[in-house]
């Protein structure tokens, strides 16, 4: 097993770099001197010692890191030219290095590149002659302005780039075409350039945001992903360029604020995992999702206030639930949905009319505070566990013509302009009924063919045979004798 050597001073001195009980750490081959451990540097002082030494290769992980120091710190790494093999990781962590000079003579793989919190690090473009790396973090490097001396980076475990502040273009990721796990964009203010990901054509994990990109062009190449996360890009116009995609399992599309359509989505994409598209405040066109059949988990649609169309006339499947919530639709098409697990509308202000003649079975179903919603039908919908209508209009209604099973809750509840219930005149059976604060109700025939007697609590309205009790929070009489 390797030991992790501190080396110091007073180290060297006494015991010639010696970091195992025989003082054997060295091999000597023709033309290279080995270092057989792993190597933590913490000081200029351990860096210039060290180097003094030449060795051309590290068997173990290299750390050099300045985090602990108050004095001696590290401002350049130029005494380790001699290097020329790292056999295990590379990191370089909070360190005061303006370049990796001194690193330029590295030819081997990298495992693990990390290079974190250096905040005068400018450049990285000494790492140009390492063969790949098998995972690149790079983290919180406040003036980094490109990655040139990453063009090693062909087939990698994972990418991520964050929080460096003057950080504008990934050049230097030019030859990186697949990423078997996540690569993550995020938090680099001023990146508008993505071009050095433009031969990436497969990743399992995309997350790209807070960047100042207008288009997605450059990911023209990439053709399978598992899931793709574009998030709060505030100049993010367009997402063309994910058109060739031709396998995906989620797609989450939030807070982009210049966003206007999904012109650029894969049309060829005919099932999800998930889908979230919210909060992206000028978008009024998602017709690329037209061709959408079965959602696997959810879809989330929500606080997209310039959109006034949703428009799914393919899609038959959501397994869990299925959100539309906080839009500017007027206009809402899913009419083909034959099965969900939880339906909820919620809080959409221009929609007036909705109606599905597919679903017949759903375990919620739920329609608040849509206020401009005057008529809603459900002609095939038979059984339900729990239907809510709230905070609606309703003057016209809602009609569930064959509806005859509630097995939870019905709950109706601060519809002003609500009526009558005749649109509920097929139900035989509901586990628990809360009619509420329904100020134009006058009319409650249409549950008079539940059996036995049904409980209005929050109305006191008790029907058995033609008897009626109504308290003040009906403000219109009742017709109670519907027989």
């Amino acid at each position: 097993m390797k030991l992790f050597c501190n080396l110091f001073l007073l180290f060297f001195v006494l015991t010639n770099l010696s970091c195992s009980d025989n003082n054997d750490d060295t091999t000597i081959n023709e033309g290279e001197k080995i270092f057989d451990y792993d190597l933590v540097l913490r000081s200029q002082l351990e860096i210039d010692t060290f180097a003094a030494e030449n060795y051309t290769k590290i068997t173990g992980d290299v750390v050099i890191d300045g985090y602990d120091l108050q004095q001696n710190e590290i401002t350049n790494l130029n005494a380790l030219s001699s290097i020329n093999i790292i056999e295990g990781d590379l990191s370089i962590i909070s360190t005061n290095v303006n370049t990796l000079n001194g690193l330029q003579n590295i030819e081997s793989d990298i495992k693990s590149l990390r290079i974190t919190d250096n905040e005068q690090l400018v450049s990285i473009n000494s790492l140009e002659n390492v063969v790949n790396f098998s995972s690149i973090t790079i983290e919180n490097n406040a003036v980094l302005q490109n990655l040139e001396g990453l063009e090693g980076a062909q087939e990698v475990e994972y990418v991520s780039i964050h929080r460096n502040e003057l950080l504008t273009s990934l050049d230097g990721l030019d030859n990186l075409n697949v990423v078997n796990s996540s690569l993550d964009i995020r938090t680099n203010v001023l990146i508008t350039d993505i071009s050095g990901l433009s031969n990436l054509q497969a990743v399992n994990s995309l997350f790209i945001g807070h960047t100042q990109l207008t288009n997605l062009a450059s990911l023209s190449n990439l053709q399978n992903a598992q899931t793709i996360h574009i998030q709060t890009n505030p100049a993010l116009q367009s997402i063309h360029g994910l058109e060739g995609i031709t396998s995906v399992e989620s797609v989450e599309i939030n807070r982009n604020e210049a966003l206007t359509s999904l012109n650029g989505f894969p049309n060829g994409i005919l099932t999800l995992n998930q889908l979230e598209i919210v909060g992206n405040i000028m978008l009024n066109d998602i017709s690329n999702l037209n061709n959408l059949t079965s959602v696997d988990d959810y879809i989330s649609i929500n606080n997209n206030m310039s959109l006034g169309t949703i428009d799914l006339p393919n899609l038959t499947n959501v397994v869990n639930y299925f959100n539309i919530q906080k839009n500017g639709i007027t206009n809402l098409n899913i009419d083909g949905l034959q099965n969900c697990g939880r339906l909820l509308i919620e809080d959409n202000d221009q929609l007036t009319n909705f109606q599905n003649n597919s679903l017949t079975s759903i375990p919620i179903l739920t329609f608040r505070d849509n206020h401009q919603l005057n008529h809603l039908l459900f002609s095939n919908l038979n059984n339900v566990g729990s239907l809510t209508l709230d905070d609606s209009d309703f003057a016209q209604g809602f009609d569930f013509p064959n509806l005859t099973n509630i097995s939870g809750n019905l709950v109706i509840s601060y519809n002003n302009n609500l009526q009558n219930l005749n649109g509920l005149t097929s139900l035989q059976h509901v586990q628990f009924i809360n009619i509420v604060i329904n100020p134009n109700l006058s009319n409650f025939c249409g549950l008079n063919t539940l059996a036995a007697s049904i409980t209005l609590d929050s109305n006191n309205y008790n029907e058995a045979g033609n008897f009626c009790n109504i308290n003040s929070n009906m403000l219109n009489p009742v017709e109670c004798n519907c027989n």
